[in-house]
């Protein structure tokens, strides 16, 4: 969907050139002619000053720069809190000396058993 300003290109360019810079800045923020008539007050006269069959008159900018004023005053700002830094990681626990893990199994398996160990990284001492 286009805006006023997109669809009406030459009066927007006309507009600033008699100073009715207000007036095209409304028309960059409306996408229907009914809502700016509604905000300026004018709703059969829209399209006639679009199609540069009219200008509009001084009492219109001043009213649209009223509207625009508005706007901006009624505009909510946010205060933003301040960000917070990320807590430092926790260091790694200290490695411990040694482990034992006792492995039983069926004879037979004790060097699959052994390999399996191994690849974990863990040595194996057969007793």
């Amino acid at each position: 969907m286009k805006t006023l300003a997109e669809k009406y290109p030459d009066a927007i360019k006309r507009f600033k050139q008699i100073g009715l810079v207000h007036l095209a800045e409304l028309c960059g923020r409306h996408y229907r002619q009914i809502d700016m008539a509604d905000q300026v007050g004018h709703p059969s006269a829209i399209s006639k000053w679009l199609t540069l069959e009219h200008l509009p008159s001084r009492q219109v900018e001043e009213r649209a720069r009223q509207v625009l004023e508005e706007q901006r005053l009624n505009q909510k700002t946010f205060d933003l809190p301040e960000p917070v830094p990320a807590p430092a990681p926790a260091p790694a626990p200290a490695a411990q000396e040694s482990n034992v893990l006792m492995v039983v199994c069926p004879p037979g398996l004790e060097a699959k058993v052994q390999r399996v160990l191994a690849m974990l990284g863990c040595e194996v001492e057969v007793i």
